[in-house]
């Protein structure tokens, strides 16, 4: 029954039924398991997907709490990128390439690795590094040819290399 409280507390927040997700996972959480990290990882985005602002609280709470483990754990990961990407939300760009930088120094598994990449190559961007940030986008498409992000970053290294004045490279 306790594996059914988890599976439903994800259907409900894979549904968008935030507030109720967090009291299944919560539930869930009251009694100690083998799926702990990502129990706590889902509370933490129902969370800060509910509308009330001790809701978000609640959930950066729960992200913080999450950092702390060990960052070997691919959901302790997960936490340090959603934490980043909030970061990034709010205009903190040191907090964000701090962040960030921690969730690249664990060396994680693709589907957290090229996001990460992503970020710090939007982070160069913005800091008008273009070269660097067509640099990133590049390994990141190198390196995960299959992944969502490689057609993106494909676009946007063009747009790097445009911007940093090397319009025959952009083209190609």
């Amino acid at each position: 029954l306790r594996e059914a409280l988890f599976l439903l507390g994800d259907a409900q927040l894979q549904q968008g039924e935030h507030a109720a997700a967090a009291t299944t996972l919560k539930s869930y959480l009251s009694q100690k398991s083998s799926r702990s990290d990502e129990a706590s990882y889902k509370l933490a985005m129902a969370q800060l997907g509910a509308k009330g602002k001790d809701d978000s609280a609640a959930g950066m709470e729960t992200l913080q709490q999450l950092m702390n483990g060990d960052m070997q754990s691919p959901w302790v990961q997960r936490a340090w990128l959603q934490y980043a990407q909030l970061a990034y939300d709010r205009g903190d760009t040191a907090e964000t390439t701090r962040a960030t930088e921690r969730v690249l120094s664990a060396k994680p598994a693709e589907p957290i690795a090229a996001p990460a990449s992503f970020l710090m190559a939007r982070i160069e961007m913005d800091a008008k590094r273009f070269p660097e940030a067509a640099d990133r986008l590049a390994a990141l498409a190198k390196s995960y040819p299959k992944n969502l992000l490689t057609e993106d970053a494909t676009f946007v290294r063009g747009i790097c290399l445009q911007q940093a004045k090397q319009p025959a490279d952009a083209q190609k």
